[in-house]
């Protein structure tokens, strides 16, 4: 990913399913196939593992939290616990805001 071979979406669909033995044949997925592709693949290959998954976002946006404050200097303080896809969006925002 930081030579930019893989984006970020690919990187975190295969760390779903990265395993040292699988780490080669999901590189090569990664750089031959599509966002859609890996992401679809990755997903074909944890069918079994659904019912955990579900229990982790369940468990993910129960606890979910977003507090935001201006403290005693004018500071604005961001405290949080976002699901992976709202963080990405939130950071996304933020770079585009400016060097954070």
């Amino acid at each position: 990913m930081r030579r930019g071979v893989l984006s970020y979406c690919k990187v975190r669909a295969l760390t779903r399913i990265a395993t040292p033995e699988n780490e080669d044949l999901l590189l090569e997925l990664g750089r031959t196939g599509t966002v859609s592709h890996v992401e679809r693949t990755v997903r074909l290959y944890r069918k079994p593992d659904r019912t955990a998954e579900l229990q982790t976002i369940n468990t993910q946006r129960a606890e979910r939290s977003l507090r935001c404050y201006f403290d005693e200097d004018g500071a604005l303080v961001v405290e949080g616990r976002l699901d992976p896809e709202q963080g990405a969006l939130v950071m996304k925002a933020l770079q585009a805001a400016g060097d954070v």
